[in-house]
């Protein structure tokens, strides 16, 4: 586990954002142990610094690409700037944090969930028409650490 490969690789068939989106229902449903009807899990956003979306990457030129990939980790940068809640693990067997971590930040009506995948890949989600009693809720779920 200590030499994990710097690179992903996904079945085609894979929607990784919808993948995301569901891995972040599941952790809502977990904390709250309901569904929240409110929540609208179409319009949640998944977005990663780490993943370019294309079915041709040879429609993209290096210099696009490098450019674009600048543009991620500057929003990265300032999404890791926030302020966040570290979350909580599986239980009773819990996913060792090399493996899976996530992290939340908590704004009016939204949250965010930021997922780590083998301490390298980062999906953030952000989850709106959070109501104040589902994100105390979800708070409650909470370890007591937190991390700036």
């Amino acid at each position: 586990m200590t030499c994990l490969p710097n690179v992903s690789y996904l079945q085609p068939s894979v929607n990784i954002k919808s993948w995301v989106k569901q891995l972040t229902a599941t952790v809502v449903w977990n904390a709250l142990q309901k569904r929240v009807s409110a929540i609208n899990w179409e319009e949640v956003a998944a977005w990663s610094a780490e993943w370019m979306e294309s079915d041709d990457s040879s429609s993209l030129s290096t210099g696009d690409a490098v450019a674009v990939m600048k543009k991620k980790q500057k929003r990265k940068a300032q999404l890791d700037g926030l302020s966040w809640a570290e979350g909580w693990s599986a239980h009773p067997r819990p996913y060792p944090a090399i493996i899976y971590c996530f992290w939340l930040h908590f704004r009016p009506q939204e949250v965010i969930f930021k997922h780590r995948f083998y301490n390298t890949y980062t999906w953030y989600a952000w989850v709106s028409e959070v109501s104040d009693a589902t994100a105390n809720s979800i708070r409650s779920k909470l370890p007591s650490k937190r991390i700036g």
